[in-house]
């Protein structure tokens, strides 16, 4: 397929018609389900919404209208032939897609200049299987180059902007994907999370980001053995330094940092759609959520930062009254709260750069490729190349050994609870702007404290805190984003994060507690 452009210019007044601005995902999953509306006519709902916004949030940086119409027509079409059919998961269900990842038909561009416009060929695993749920693709969402920051701008498309205060930014790699959630271009959508990138945009756009563990995630368990495949080939080859490079390669697919997860308005939308990306046809995660939990639990609470060793770490006023109100509202609950001072090895924030450029040089790349990356893509890659594999290898220790020591820390808790960003989100251009040798520390000391949970394989819940606020002065006429905290449990506990933010979102809302709900 080709053909699919960019949407440029607004269109029409948006109509309130199918259903309510504010609609949940869950409710417009009941409302196509019910056929309350058709998923044409919930598909153009959005693509108007997008026509009208993206010119000035840069959520977007591609539009597939044809694409999503055509998938819409064919969804509609299908059910009116055999009307008894029992619809899929996530039937008529508009969804926008990293452009990091392969949808058929439309290229990507991992945010870079250096890759030209022909579309894919296929799609990628979790694409292929959230299509074949009924999700209808609506585009590509906006990334920085390669996913490599916390922030996401880039040289092929306007950045990223913040819904709420849009002079600044909506976080990244997953901003493109959090802006459009928060400012209601999708009623969700999927992330990706090597070191924040969930959590981050989350954090800037006031929504829930889910983390799940290493692994959890099919899609993402195929990801890891295709990066153990040419550690195999190297070793078998025998020379000493393919044996070298192939060991290295295997503590890279160990470590593996990349995980795939839910990006929200709720934590009840954000179930809902995680347990589309399991694959989970029962819908576990949901209705946990739905009934909540009384359990009693032990919850770590800690501004202790990995990265305090080597950099100022400086945490905002704002962020420290949320996560002790926060504290003070899971003290309600009824769970044992205690605030700790986490006592982290040294040696984060060289190992974790180490590790972070070295694996993105394993990429390979024509020097007029390179010519075309942006400046700190361009810095981070030659920095990549220029270390050897023994000085990799020194860094996949020392990140073990940091996340070794703080696990057994951790789990003295059943879960942990820290802010997700230290400080307000910076403007549109703030870490651009830096010296490409400086702006990695730069993101590394806004963006303290998620990092440490992809190293340790952990899952993590970036979770808003509507009752605090940043201002934005310069930003009228709505000058504020929410202070989000984290959650964090090992991998395998996403149902106990999902269901403990669940009730700490309603009581912070002032809300009831879930249980006794309605059926879906």
């Amino acid at each position: 397929m080709t053909g699919y452009s960019v949407t440029s210019q607004p269109s029409r007044a948006l109509s309130p018609e199918p259903f309510p601005e504010r609609v949940s995902a869950v409710q417009l999953r009941q409302l196509l389900r019910a056929g309350a509306c058709s998923a044409t006519a919930v598909t153009t709902w959005y693509l108007e919404r997008i026509a009208a916004l993206n010119p000035q949030l840069g959520a977007f940086n591609r539009v597939t209208s044809q694409l999503a119409l055509e998938q819409a027509l064919t969804l509609d079409t299908a059910r009116r032939q055999n009307p008894s059919r029992p619809l899929d998961q996530l039937w008529g269900m508009p969804l926008g897609h990293k452009d990091l990842v392969d949808v058929a038909g439309v290229p990507t561009t991992h945010g870079s200049r250096a890759f030209g416009s022909s579309p894919a060929q296929q799609d990628d695993p979790l694409v292929a299987q959230l299509h074949r749920a009924g999700a209808v693709c609506l585009g590509k969402t906006q990334v920085p180059e390669f996913g490599l920051s916390g922030h996401s701008e880039n040289l092929i498309a306007d950045p990223a902007r913040n819904p709420a205060a849009p002079t600044y930014t909506a976080g990244g790699s997953s901003g493109g994907a959090a802006a459009a959630v928060a400012a209601q271009l999708l009623p969700f959508a999927p992330g990706s999370d090597a070191g924040g990138s969930i959590r981050i945009p989350a954090a800037c756009c006031g929504i829930v980001g889910l983390k799940p563990g290493r692994g959890r995630i099919p899609a993402d368990m195929a990801a890891v053995r295709m990066a153990a495949q040419p550690a195999a080939t190297a070793s078998k080859a025998g020379t000493a330094a393919q044996t070298g490079l192939a060991a290295a390669q295997a503590a890279a697919a160990a470590l593996t940092l990349t995980a795939q997860g839910p990006l929200a308005r709720s934590v009840t939308d954000a179930a809902m759609l995680y347990d589309a990306m399991l694959g989970d046809a029962t819908e576990a995660n949901l209705w946990a959520v739905r009934r909540g939990s009384s359990q009693s639990l032990r919850i770590g609470v800690s501004f202790a930062s990995v990265f305090t060793s080597e950099l100022d770490i400086q945490v905002a006023p704002e962020v420290i009254r949320a996560v002790t109100d926060c504290a003070a509202a899971l003290r309600e609950l009824g769970h044992r709260v205690q605030f700790v001072d986490f006592d982290y090895l040294s040696g984060y924030y060289p190992a974790f750069e180490n590790f972070w450029q070295w694996n993105f040089a394993q990429a390979s790349f024509a020097p007029s490729a390179i010519a075309e990356f942006t400046p700190y893509a361009q810095h981070s890659y030659r920095r990549g190349q220029q270390l050897s594999v023994t000085q990799f290898q020194t860094a996949a220790e020392r990140l073990r050994k940091i996340v070794a020591d703080a696990i057994k820390q951790w789990q003295e808790f059943d879960a942990v609870l820290t802010p997700t960003l230290n400080v307000a989100p910076r403007p549109v251009g703030f870490f651009e702007r830096a010296d490409p040798a400086q702006n990695f520390r730069l993101q590394c000391e806004a963006m303290p404290y998620t990092s440490v949970f992809n190293v340790a394989g952990w899952a993590a819940l970036a979770l808003p805190v509507p009752t605090h606020s940043y201002i934005f002065e310069s930003d009228p006429p709505t000058t504020a984003t929410p202070v989000g905290v984290q959650l964090a449990a090992p991998s395998g506990q996403e149902t106990l994060l999902l269901t403990l933010g669940a009730n700490l979102e309603s009581i912070l809302s002032g809300d009831k507690i879930p249980g006794q709900e309605p059926s879906l």
